[in-house]
Order: C-alpha cells, then sequence, then structure tokens
C-alpha cells in the first residue's frame, strides 16, 4: 500500500504543467496580431475585437510556479506542499477562469463512516472532528466530486489554515453535458475517471460552462473493519477546470487551454511538496517529462464533442439576445450584429451566416 501512495503522489505531482496543450502556442499568441483593440472602420462598418480575441498572454512568476496569464487577469493561489491551488481569473468577469488544485482530501465513503469519525471524536478527541465534517463521495467518480465540490471547497477553507484567505471557484448546479474518456496518467488507479464538459452557476448567479477533470483514488488504510464499519475515505487528486461564460467555450477555449498548460512548479517547490510527502525516492525530472496528458485530453475531448449541440445552443443564444452572425469574406471571420443589420448592409463582403458548420468557428468581434 505504501508504495502504492508513493506511485499515486508522485504521479500527481507529473500532471501538471500541461505541456502539450503547447507552450509554443501560448508563445504564438503573444505575436503581434493584425487586429486593434480599437475599432476600426472597414467600408462604412465598424468591426470591433472580441475580449477573447483582444486577449494576450503574458508571463507570471513566483518563487514556487511560473505561467502564463491572460494580460489583465488575477491570480491567487493557497494551500502548500500537495495540496496547493492555483486560481486565474477575469477581474471583469469572475466565471472565465483558469483553475487547479493538486489534491483535496479527505472525501469519506460514507455516512456510516461520518458516524464513526463522531463516535470517536467523542470518545477520543483530536482531528476525528475534521473527519466527520468531510464530505461524503458516494458513489466515487469524477462527475459526483464536482458535485459536490462546493461542499469540499467550504470543508477545506474551514479545517485548513492555509486556504483561509484563497477565494475557491464555485460550481454550484454542476451538470455534465458530455463526458470522455479521461487521458490522466492516473487514470488506471481512479475510480470512473473522465474528462468531462458542463455547466454551473456560479455564487453570483453568473452561468458558466467549461471542461473539468479529476482523478479519484480510494484509500482503504482506514475502514474500521473490527467494527463492521466502512470508515475509509477518497483522495482526489489533478482537480482541473478551465471556465467561461455560457456558450462563449469556442471563443475561450484556446487560450484558456495555453496558458493552463504553462504552469511549471519550481524544482525547489517541487522539492518540498515530495519532502512534505515523504516522496524520497522521485525523479524530478520525470515531473516535467509527464505532464502531457490531460492538455492532449482536453482538446482532443473538444474535437469529440457533439457539434450538433453546440450549433443549437448557439442559435438559441443567437436568438435570446437578438443577435445574428455575419461572415467577412475577404478576412474568413465572423462577427455578431444586431437582428437585421445583414438587410441593411450593402457590402457584398460581408454576408449573413447561414451555414450550420459556421456556428463550431469562434466570433473574432462585433460589427455595426
Amino acid at each position: 500500500m505504501k508504495k502504492r501512495i508513493t506511485a499515486i503522489l508522485l504521479a500527481a505531482l507529473m500532471i501538471f504543467s500541461f505541456s502539450a496543450c503547447s507552450k509554443k502556442e501560448a508563445d504564438d499568441n503573444n505575436s503581434p496580431s493584425d487586429d486593434t483593440t480599437t475599432a476600426s472602420k472597414v467600408s462604412d462598418v465598424k468591426i470591433t475585437p472580441s475580449e477573447a480575441k483582444q486577449t494576450k498572454l503574458v508571463d507570471y512568476k513566483t518563487a514556487d510556479f511560473s505561467m502564463k496569464i491572460p494580460e489583465g487577469w488575477s491570480v491567487t493561489t493557497g494551500g502548500s506542499g500537495m495540496f496547493h491551488a492555483i486560481r486565474v481569473t477575469d477581474p471583469k468577469n469572475p466565471v472565465n477562469q483558469i483553475f487547479f488544485l493538486l489534491k483535496a482530501q479527505p472525501l469519506l465513503h460514507s455516512e456510516t463512516g461520518r458516524d464513526y469519525y463522531n463516535q470517536s471524536y467523542q470518545m477520543y478527541g483530536g482531528n476525528y472532528n475534521m473527519m466527520a465534517a468531510a464530505p461524503v463521495l458516494s458513489p466515487a467518480s469524477t462527475e459526483n466530486f464536482f458535485k459536490i465540490y462546493n461542499s469540499y471547497a467550504t470543508f477545506a477553507k474551514t479545517y485548513e489554515p492555509s486556504y483561509s484567505s484563497f477565494d475557491f471557484p464555485s460550481f454550484g448546479s454542476f451538470k455534465t453535458v458530455e463526458s470522455f474518456a479521461s487521458s490522466s496518467s492516473m487514470k488506471s488507479h481512479a475510480i470512473d475517471p473522465a474528462l468531462l464538459r458542463a455547466t454551473f452557476t456560479d455564487t453570483a448567479g453568473n452561468k458558466g460552462e467549461g471542461l473539468f477533470t479529476a482523478d479519484v483514488i480510494d484509500f482503504s488504510g482506514n475502514t474500521a473493519s473490527g467494527f463492521g464499519i466502512d470508515a475509509g475515505f477518497y483522495m482526489v487528486y489533478n482537480i482541473t477546470a478551465i471556465t467561461c461564460e455560457e456558450n462563449s467555450l469556442i471563443e475561450w477555449k484556446d487560450i484558456l487551454c495555453q496558458s493552463l498548460s504553462s504552469i511549471d512548479y519550481s524544482q525547489s517547490y517541487v522539492n518540498s511538496a515530495i519532502q512534505q510527502s515523504n516522496e524520497s525516492t522521485a525523479n524530478a525530472m520525470q515531473i516535467r517529462n509527464e505532464l502531457s496528458s490531460i492538455s492532449d485530453g482536453i482538446m482532443d475531448s473538444w474535437e469529440k464533442r457533439n457539434t450538433s449541440q453546440d450549433i443549437i445552443s448557439q442559435k438559441q443564444s443567437d436568438a435570446t439576445l437578438g443577435l445574428e452572425r455575419i461572415y467577412d469574406t475577404e478576412k474568413d471571420e465572423i462577427y455578431m450584429a444586431k437582428n437585421g443589420w445583414s438587410d441593411t448592409n450593402k457590402d457584398e463582403r460581408f454576408q449573413l451566416v447561414t451555414d450550420d458548420s459556421m456556428y463550431l468557428k469562434a466570433t473574432s468581434g462585433t460589427i455595426e
């Protein structure tokens, strides 16, 4: 069991540089663009680039880690060692974010386990009260973890002092839209692992969507089997999310994934985390060589998504907002316009979108 847990802890650290979303792509995203942040005139129309189109990645570095973040966004961190969390948010719209938590624990097997820890606390004191307060994850799976994630976040802030000032994201009303096979290197150890596309609502009532993954690992070292009680618990690794406003993932996924992929822990932090976790035989180089699987999975899953549902959602959103899509035949770009714009436009360069496949392409801004 000790060797297995050691291997699991090593694998968890190995996941999180997300290099396969391509650091080269992240660098390319910073190269000069023909687009400007100010409106420009083409014929007698006015084109304003979208927020995602204007966003560039910039370097961010601390003693613990470095990454590229969208310019102007905020970074908060919490926890320490194996319980480290990073959250990068758009101050103007915090539902746009990159989040990962290296490890979460404990999550109880059952309510009978909670009763066991409550009774143990009453009899012996100690930290049994913390165990009794932990959320129950039943049945165990990636999806069900995110369904109770908010409960875990509340628990963690209560019982882990290093999270006291960390603002965990909120994934209320979590609903899976599609589920894909996990690409994590820990999937052979995990229970019902998956990469999920899901919708949610944050604490401010903002509706969001995103891509999520986590690895739920069973820890059965304390089952109280002599009493016929399952007092075991789960540990969850690789808790990862890139999210944005609902119906805008097409626009934001590339830059969010590029930022996620650029996370790179310093060697001193890796060594410290290994030491805290009693990982005395770690090969530090492997931590940076085994980090591509989740980012690969995110992009691969996106390509395999149910595009017909995307088309329906985009059309419904346009209708609700009173918008139509305009195709720029010269620049091969799509803009959003108020309904009826195409009726008054006389420039044949701009055509009303009627091809469903164009609803799968990111919009580049607005046109007036």
